[in-house]
């Protein structure tokens, strides 16, 4: 029995630190490829004095491709960093619960997961490392059903339970759900940031895909024009 890791985003942040390619996906690594072949047919065509008026205006459109892979590398870097630290601060919340046994924060353990029935939110089973009590935590363990949980939450707290409700018992009642309210827009905040991260990856990448098409496009036309000249 032990703590339950979150394997799938260590392993992304070890191969991204212990790869040969660093930052680099394979995408990457063949648009440079991709490159350095018409970078060297430029030197070649140059060497023989084959006149091309272009010939700069696509040297500096290469130059251009490098430096947006090498932007993509550094903002794929950060973008893994990014999701690791906050399923960090996740893992952190998810390890130190109140016990009500204890009746107080203590580590526990995390033995198996829970499907809550109503709010269909997931949810640790865990255990009490101090009094090995096993019991359910109410908050969930994932950044979107916690939003769920905060909603379900703030709408149990907007209404009164009890008809004879004192204005003491009121007060601390909206007290909660002003504290609910705050936490669910802090959650909402989270999954705002990774949103806006991934879109903007997915559109990077998406340029990227353009530049290794334009560049393959070009590789052909250029093997088709020495398979010509070699049959001339």
């Amino acid at each position: 029995m032990g703590l339950k890791k979150f394997t799938k985003m260590e392993s992304k942040v070890i191969k991204l630190y212990t790869s040969k390619t660093g930052n680099y996906s394979e995408l990457d690594i063949e648009i440079l490829n991709l490159i350095k072949y018409h970078e060297q047919m430029m030197l070649h065509a140059e060497q023989e004095g084959t006149p091309d008026p272009e010939r700069e205006a696509r040297r500096d459109a290469f130059n251009q491709f490098k430096v947006q892979v090498h932007k993509m590398a550094d903002m794929r870097r950060e973008k893994v960093v990014a999701e690791w630290d906050v399923e960090e601060k996740l893992q952190e919340e998810r390890i130190k619960v109140k016990c009500a046994t204890c009746n107080k924060e203590q580590l526990v353990y995390i033995i198996d997961e829970h499907r809550h029935q109503a709010l269909g939110s997931m949810h640790d089973v865990v255990q009490c490392r101090v009094c090995e009590n096993i019991f359910l935590n109410v908050m969930p363990n994932n950044w979107p059903d916690r939003t769920i949980y905060y909603n379900h939450m703030i709408d149990f707290l907007s209404k009164r339970r009890n008809p004879k409700e004192t204005k003491q018992e009121k007060e601390g009642r909206l007290l909660a759900k002003a504290s609910m309210e705050a936490l669910r827009d802090l959650n909402l905040e989270v999954l705002e940031d990774d949103r806006i991260r991934e879109e903007a990856f997915q559109k990077s990448e998406a340029i990227l895909v353009q530049f290794r098409d334009q560049l393959l496009e070009g590789k052909v036309m250029v093997s088709n024009y020495g398979n010509n000249q070699g049959m001339a």
